[in-house]
């Protein structure tokens, strides 16, 4: 899964970097400022898992714009956590958030092309009812590259590579989505990231744009 999906976006990046079609002239630009939420269904370990994603964007001065994102979900463990031999319900929370400037190195009618850096932040959290709680937190750093192409006026497509680098760890995440516009102001968002192959998630949202 992996090998296959960083090949598609790798290959979507040069092509659009390179190919870019003369229809791009004439669409509209890209959104880049909004705010949304998403419901996230979640494979993590091969268990499956719900949460929400928030996100954001602002357009700035030559060329600039900054984003936030983050993920939040939690699994719930029941009785299944014995402490001197009574099951305890416990949870387990998970918290990823990036906040990045980034640069349109091509924006260009209807495709923009961007990279950035920023921070980023992880905490992970036990809660055993009545117990006790545990959490960790780690923050580092991230750099990406991706496209943006607005194929028509209500439909845009995005894809970016991410490298990740917490806790003397790397990773290299892969997303792409895309927007439905019913509106001006209101987009439908359909997105998939790939964090390592057993931990994807799919996210269906709404975005307000500004």
């Amino acid at each position: 899964m992996k090998g296959h999906s960083l090949f598609f976006a790798a290959g979507t990046v040069s092509l659009a970097l390179f190919a870019i079609p003369a229809a791009v002239q004439a669409a509209e630009s890209p959104s880049f400022d909004n705010i949304g939420i998403s419901y996230v269904d979640i494979d993590f370990n091969s268990r499956s898992l719900t949460g929400f994603a928030i996100n954001a964007e602002k357009t700035l001065p030559f060329g600039f714009f900054l984003s936030a994102d983050a993920l939040n979900f939690a699994e719930n463990f029941g009785d299944r956590v014995v402490i001197d031999g009574v099951g305890n319900e416990a949870k387990y929370r998970y918290s990823f958030l990036n906040a990045n400037l980034n640069y349109k190195l091509v924006d260009r009618g209807g495709f923009t092309a961007y990279a950035g850096a920023g921070l980023s932040y992880v905490k992970d959290e036990v809660i055993v009812r009545g117990q006790f709680s545990d959490s960790n937190s780690e923050n580092g750093w991230n750099m990406l590259v991706g496209i943006r192409h607005a194929i028509t006026s209500v439909i845009e497509l995005d894809a970016n590579i991410r490298h990740l680098n917490i806790a003397d760890s790397s990773e290299q995440i892969i997303s792409v989505g895309a927007r439905l516009y019913p509106s001006n102001r209101i987009s439908l968002n359909l997105g998939y990231t790939e964090i390592h192959n057993n931990f994807t998630y799919i996210e269906f949202g709404v975005s307000y744009h500004f």
